[in-house]
């Protein structure tokens, strides 16, 4: 039986790829801007830091 897709994981794969693009298309600072209110939000959810969460947001 193959293991149903975790969607934590899946979101944090959207994330990461879309603050990719926005950084290749020049919106440095909007990428920085959601990545910090990305990582403020698992961090929230885990306040022993992200690593204490479910999301492996860590590439």
């Amino acid at each position: 039986m193959t293991p149903e897709p975790d969607p934590n994981a899946q979101l944090c794969d959207i994330l990461l790829a879309s603050l990719a693009r926005l950084a290749e298309t020049g919106e440095t600072e909007a990428a920085c801007l959601l990545a910090a209110r990305a990582y403020a939000a698992l961090r929230l959810d885990a306040p022993d830091g992200p690593g204490a969460s479910t999301c492996s947001c860590t590439d």
